[in-house]
């Protein structure tokens, strides 16, 4: 007698424990997940985007830096070049090198034409563009339309080898109301943050 009463008692433990969830409680389990998914997906995206501006600011800035100590270092003229012959930008990649006449362009010697470092595209919608500065307060940054805007080149000393002061806007072509990057690069070559808080088109 007493085995049939623990036989009883398992039976129901087990019962209640192999019960798990009805259909309709799946169905709004779902419906609720969907909705949360919905409504934290711009966000991420927008979060996601803005780290990915931030990281490739400070590797276009580290690339820059880069061409400076190398033109200290050697003593001579180095050039940032953009990759793209097109337009005036440089996500589609960029060259550093030897430039001995300083003139921007690549030539064929280990004075005058020899790569340092190349970068490949950068990823996303990442958009890296050289511009001039416009307002005070620096709301806006137009594309640059001087000669050099493909490239900049330091010289011996470090120092930007002619011109003013540039500058680079980076933007999140897929997400417009994300404020853009600019980057300065000072008369005597430091390049660093500008302003984290620009229009971009």
């Amino acid at each position: 007698m007493a085995t049939t009463h623990s036989n009883t008692n398992y039976s129901m433990r087990h019962a209640r424990r192999a019960r798990g969830f009805t259909l309709i409680e799946l169905l709004v389990t779902l419906v609720v997940m969907a909705i949360l998914v919905t409504i934290a997906a711009p966000s991420f995206s927008r979060l996601i985007a803005s780290n990915r501006l931030t990281s490739q600011t400070n590797e276009f800035i580290l690339a820059l830096n880069l061409a400076r100590s190398e033109a200290t270092r050697r003593g001579q003229p180095v050039t940032l070049l953009a990759t793209a012959t097109a337009t005036p930008v440089f996500q589609s990649g960029w060259q550093i090198f030897t430039d001995a006449n300083g003139n921007g362009a690549k030539g064929s010697t280990a004075e005058d034409g020899n790569v340092l470092r190349e970068s490949a595209a950068v990823t996303g919608n990442t958009t890296i563009t050289r511009v001039t500065k416009s307002g005070s307060t620096y709301p806006t940054a137009t594309a640059s339309d001087t000669p050099d805007r493909m490239y900049l080149t330091f010289n011996a000393l470090g120092s930007k080898l002619s011109g003013g002061i540039a500058y680079f806007k980076v933007c999140d072509s897929s997400i417009s109301s994300l404020p853009g990057r600019v980057i300065q690069v000072s008369l005597v070559g430091r390049a660093s943050l500008y302003a984290n808080n620009v229009s971009c088109p």
